[in-house]
């Protein structure tokens, strides 16, 4: 069974063989059909991973907030006699 909203390019899965059930939204915003509620987290995911992403190629802007973020104690103490 495939779920889709309603677009003519879905007519193929219907002539394939495969039961096309289509969901008009007639106005409706995505978050009121939950048959799509699915699609809607998947597509948030995707948009907050790729903003991620993004931000952490400018690490040249943020690298004060990431270095300010990190306790001292972490970053190591080179000043220690290893021997």
């Amino acid at each position: 069974m495939v779920l889709s909203d309603g677009l003519a390019c879905f007519n193929g899965v219907s002539a394939a063989g495969y039961q096309h059930t289509p969901v008009i939204a007639r106005g409706r915003k995505p978050n009121e059909l939950p048959e799509f509620n699915w699609v809607n987290t998947v597509l948030g995911n995707v948009k907050t991973s790729l903003n991620g992403a993004y931000h952490a190629f400018d690490f040249s802007k943020y690298a004060h907030r990431y270095l300010a973020a990190m306790p001292i104690g972490s970053i190591g103490d080179y000043s220690q006699d290893f021997a």
